[in-house]
C-alpha cells in the first residue's frame, strides 16, 4: 500500500495547492467585477477618467488573475473566472462605446468568446438604462440611438 499512500499524499497536495489558488483567484475577481462596478457607475455619471481608471485595474487584475491560474485548468474554467471576465468585458464595450462608438475585439481583450458573448448580453441592459435616463432628460436622440445599438447588438447575437 505505500504505492497507494504515494497518490494519495500527492493528491492530497494538488487539493491544499488548488484551495489556495482558489481563495486567491476568488478574492481578484470579487476586485475585477467591483472595478467593473465602479466604471460602469462613473460612465453613467459621465466621469470618463474615473471610469478610465476603473476598467485599467480591471484589466490588469484580469491578466493577472489569468496568469496566476496558469496551470490550473480546474479553477480556470470555474464560473467566477468567466463571471469576472463577462462583467470586464460589460464595462469595457461601454467604455468603448461612450468613447470610440465602437466595441472592442474579444482576441485583444484576451477574453473567450462565451465571456464576450455574455458581456455583451450584459451591456444591452446597461444602453437600455442609457436609453430610458435620455428619455427622461428629453434627449430622445440619445435615446433613440441607445435604442438602435441595443437592437444591433441583440439582433448580430441571435443570428
Amino acid at each position: 500500500m505505500k504505492k497507494f499512500d504515494d497518490i494519495l499524499s500527492r493528491i492530497g497536495d494538488r487539493m491544499r495547492e488548488l484551495d489556495s489558488i482558489r481563495e486567491r483567484a476568488l478574492s481578484q475577481s470579487r476586485e475585477i467585477i467591483l472595478n467593473c462596478r465602479k466604471c460602469i457607475q462613473s460612465i453613467h455619471n459621465g466621469d470618463f477618467e474615473r471610469a478610465r481608471k476603473h476598467l485599467m485595474s480591471a484589466g490588469r487584475r484580469l491578466k493577472t488573475l489569468y496568469k496566476m491560474l496558469d496551470g490550473y485548468p480546474e479553477i480556470k474554467s470555474a464560473g467566477f473566472v468567466e463571471n469576472a471576465s463577462q462583467e470586464f468585458v460589460e464595462a469595457k464595450c461601454l467604455y468603448n462605446l461612450e468613447r470610440k462608438g465602437e466595441l472592442p475585439d474579444p482576441d485583444k481583450l484576451g477574453v473567450s468568446y462565451v465571456a464576450f458573448l455574455l458581456g455583451l448580453c450584459d451591456l444591452i441592459g446597461e444602453l437600455r438604462r442609457f436609453s430610458l435616463d435620455s428619455m427622461r432628460h428629453g434627449n430622445i436622440d440619445d435615446a433613440n440611438r441607445y435604442l438602435e445599438m441595443m437592437e444591433e447588438i441583440y439582433e448580430s447575437i441571435m443570428d
